[in-house]
């Protein structure tokens, strides 16, 4: 039998002595980013790319072409190295404009595609933990 919502009551949430709900949260935080970085330990060291042949023979060359391009001042909108060439703005996987190009600036390419990966998978990790507490689950 369901119960009407004024017989409803919700608990209010337990405080414990000496830690608050920030640094509950902050915590479960950084234990999940380690989590998150202990699970993809294999990319940290050199010369590991995820995925390493779609990387290696599509993505890299591309990124590459592009830091190329960027550098000399121009906008790349042809990709003259696959078939007989191709749109390079119209294809997602060139990630043109996507805030990760900037990591090719400053790392090499391999280094940069293992560092995007890495930084997608803690976002990811920490976008659904914002979503679980926003849906209000604890937590641990």
């Amino acid at each position: 039998m369901l119960a009407s919502p004024a017989e409803a009551t919700v608990a209010a949430p337990r405080a414990e002595p000496g830690v608050s709900g920030r640094s509950r949260t902050g915590l479960a935080l950084c234990l999940l980013g380690l989590f998150m970085l202990a699970f993809y330990h294999q990319l940290w060291w050199p010369d590991r790319v995820l995925a390493k042949r779609d990387a290696t023979v599509s993505i890299l060359p591309i990124k590459q072409y592009l830091i190329e391009r960027l550098r000399a001042g121009e906008l790349p909108e042809w990709f003259p190295y696959d078939t007989m060439g191709r749109s390079f703005l119209g294809v997602a996987v060139t990630g043109v404009f996507h805030p990760s190009t900037l990591l090719y600036f400053v790392l090499p390419p391999a280094d940069a595609l293992r560092a995007a990966t890495l930084l997608a998978c803690l976002l990811a990790a920490g976008g659904a933990f914002w979503l679980g507490r926003h849906l209000g689950f604890s937590a641990a």
